[in-house]
């Protein structure tokens, strides 16, 4: 599941990179728990090579998969320099978060339900919630401010890790 949620944070991301209509912004949202299988052949777990590869091209404070400052890319930045640097680094970077996708199981019905609860919190809070999809637990946040996504993913992050 620890790969779920670096997925989530990559496929949150992707959005910004035009691979989802500008008012979604995608996300797994799964929990932290034990360690991801790797990408086929890397040897490394292929969100921590997603965000290495970030870091290269020039983003240079992409966080680390199940580091505190994860959610940090959550929403478009809103400088346009950023973004638009953050963009050209998605595009560059895709073939690692492809590897993980790949590697990311099916989520079982315990995490399915989970997912579930924290999209609907994410709805109480106003902001617009496709999924979760059963086939991959992938869930696309719409547009919302930085300061509203972290208020919402401090109240919902609990369902997030099933508590």
């Amino acid at each position: 599941m620890k790969l779920r949620i670096a997925l989530a944070a990559l496929l949150l991301v992707s959005a910004c990179g035009g691979t989802a209509p500008a008012s979604e912004v995608a996300s797994a949202g799964g929990t932290k728990t034990p360690a991801s299988p790797a990408a086929k052949g890397s040897g490394d777990d292929p969100m921590l090579a997603h965000a290495k590869c970030m870091r290269r091209e020039g983003v240079a404070d992409y966080p680390d998969p199940g580091s505190p400052d994860q959610g940090k890319y959550s929403t478009p930045p809103p400088d346009e320099a950023v973004r638009v640097r953050y963009e050209k680094a998605m595009k560059a970077c895709m073939k690692e978060m492809e590897a993980g996708r790949e590697a990311a199981p099916p989520p079982d019905a315990a995490e399915l339900d989970r997912l579930t609860k924290y999209a609907e919190c994410y709805r109480k809070r106003g902001i617009e919630v496709k999924g979760p999809d059963p086939s991959n637990g992938e869930i696309r946040f719409g547009a919302a401010s930085e300061a509203e996504h972290d208020a919402a993913e401090k109240a919902c992050s609990p369902f997030r890790a099933g508590k």
